[in-house]
């Protein structure tokens, strides 16, 4: 989404209403399988909620065990 790139809130909206749609209408038809349109629209949606709050968005990295708590 362009939008998103561009920090456009608000056509951002728009362009996920829309393009929810189109996914949703291409899912009932069948022509790309519903899990497929879901997971499409969730990454999308992601993306719109990061632009939203880009404090909540910050990439988070499990913490790996360390070799010494694994001795010990």
């Amino acid at each position: 989404m362009a939008a998103v790139q561009a920090g456009d809130l608000a056509k951002a909206e728009q362009e996920l209403r829309g393009a929810t749609a189109i996914l949703d209408r291409v899912a009932g038809k069948r022509t790309i399988h519903p899990n497929t349109a879901a997971r499409r629209k969730s990454l999308l949606a992601r993306r719109l909620n990061a632009l939203r709050s880009p404090k909540a968005a910050a990439p988070t990295t499990k913490q790996s065990k360390s070799k010494a708590s694994k001795s010990a």
